[in-house]
Parts: structure tokens; sequence; C-alpha cells
């Protein structure tokens, strides 16, 4: 795996912490994260044409892996850097595979502030829907609507959410 520098980014409470990023990636995306009230962890997937999946896309021309991360997640989500989330720490890096086992798409968290934000895609013809989905929802989605791999991801993201920050 070829890794590119790491970034510094600032959390919530001013935390200096970085992600390391696979420069070989086809694309990028987002896990986005919103905890209840109740403590239920919330993500945001995106149906294309095919299943389920988190906010992601290809890397444009000279873009650097996190700009392409915003950027999807803007265009198909609406939700924007700072003004709806922030991103969190993380000491592993979650990515798809595609059939040959190379990695396809390097997911990096992100805390979302508000789960009511209106979800909307700029492109409806790639993006037919763009819906909140709580762990519980995940666990029941079958491999018709969702691949284990995406599902996977969430869920081990929550373990390592919670152990990061004793929740």
């Amino acid at each position: 795996m070829k890794f590119s520098p790491s970034y510094i980014l600032k959390e919530d409470n001013n935390e200096l912490f970085y992600y390391k990023t696979i420069n070989t990636a086809l694309c990028y995306g987002v896990i986005p994260i919103y905890i209840d009230q109740d403590g239920v962890f919330h993500t945001i997937f995106v149906k294309g044409k095919r299943k389920l999946s988190f906010p992601k896309g290809k890397k444009e021309n000279n873009e650097m892996p996190l700009q392409c991360a915003i950027r999807e997640t803007r265009e198909e989500t609406s939700l924007e850097l700072g003004k709806h989330y922030t991103f969190i720490r993380t000491n592993k890096m979650y990515y798809d595979f595609l059939k040959n086992n190379s990695i396809s798409t390097q997911y990096f968290p992100v805390k979302v502030f508000d789960k009511y934000t209106d979800l909307q895609s700029e492109d409806g013809d790639e993006i037919h829907s763009v819906k909140w989905y709580s762990e519980h929802e995940i666990e029941q989605l079958g491999e018709d609507l969702i691949c284990n791999r995406r599902k996977y991801i969430f869920l081990e993201y929550i373990k390592e959410y919670k152990s990061l920050y004793a929740v």
C-alpha cells in the first residue's frame, strides 16, 4: 500500500490529529456519524445504481484525498465541512476492495452536528436517495441492499469511537 503525506486536522476540542491516506485508492469518501440523545449511532447512506454506500466519489485532477471526500460529501448530501460536520479521530483505516482485492475507496470518519439537516444530492442522475440509518436499521439490512463490507465498516467504527471516547 502506498501512503500519501498525513494530514493534520483539528477536532471539535482543537486537538490535532492526522489521517494517513492511501494514494492508490480510486475514490474517497466519509463515514458520517451522528449520535442521538439515547446514544444510538446513525450514518448516511446514498443509493445510486446499485447498493447503499457512504458518500464517496472519484478524485478529480490534482485533488487531494480529503478534498475529494469533502467535495463528494457536499455533492451527494449537501453537507458542508465546518457548517454541518467535522472530521473525527480514527486509529484505523477504513476502505472498500475491488474484486481483485485492490483498494477502491478510503473512508474518513466525520461527526455530523445535526441529523435534521435537509439532505439532498446535487446529482439526481447518479444518486437516487440520501437517507439516515440507525445502527439497528443497518444491522437488519440484507445483502441485497448493502454490501457486507460497508455494514462492517460502520459497525467497526462505532466500536472504535466508543473505545476512543469512552462512550
